[in-house]
């Protein structure tokens, strides 16, 4: 009775151990880890720090937005990329979620009065444009290729920053660099996606 026993609680554990999820393994942020076509375009040094908080990956809600993507897309390879950026912004709240990511900077006096609604004011909107950001060039990262909508809403999101790069003072001109840097490498994957998404999204 004893050993029938001892057999089942093995199995049993056996069982439990090949039902566990395997550990996720994650791509590092180095340059030689990037797909092909991104590792042509991030050039600059600073899309691969994880401290700088400028770069893509260097803020927390970029650094988040890499890992958090990696793992969305391992079971949602064939679902749109708005849907990861819409669940992403629903988590941080209502006003974000509701915010719409094609307000543009050309208006300014339009967008500060947008901003002015949200939590925090810019600081809610320098959440909402890192994640956005960082999203691009997450996709590049691991794809080697940038979703049309998610590259139109990026593109829009740097000319926000751009519009309040000075709230950054004195570190407002490398801010202002980098963010152009990032825009004009953006531009240089329009037309590389296999999927052409509808960016009209909140």
């Amino acid at each position: 009775m004893r050993k029938i026993l001892f057999t089942f609680i093995v199995l049993s554990i056996l069982q439990s151990c090949n039902r566990k999820e395997k550990p996720l393994k994650y791509v590092e942020i180095k340059k030689e880890y990037g797909a092909n076509k991104a590792q042509q375009i991030m050039a600059e040094k600073f899309y691969y720090s994880v401290i700088d908080e400028f770069a893509p990956f260097g803020n927390d809600m970029g650094n988040d937005t890499f890992y958090l993507y990696s793992d969305w897309i391992q079971e949602n390879s064939d679902k749109n990329a708005l849907l990861f950026l819409q669940e992403n912004l629903k988590d941080l709240g209502n006003a974000y979620a509701s915010f719409d990511l094609r307000t543009d900077a050309k208006n300014r006096n339009y967008l500060i009065q947008e901003v002015s609604r949200l939590p925090d004011q810019y600081v809610a909107l320098n959440r909402i444009d890192s994640i956005i950001i960082a999203l691009a060039f997450t996709q590049l990262f691991l794809e080697g290729k940038i979703d049309k909508g998610i590259n139109i809403l990026a593109q829009i999101a740097i000319d926000r920053e751009l519009a309040f790069v000075e709230f950054w003072k004195e570190d407002g001109k490398e801010r202002s660099d980098k963010l152009n840097i990032m825009l004009s490498d953006l531009k240089k994957t329009e037309g590389t996606s296999s999927r052409d998404n509808n960016s009209s999204t909140k």
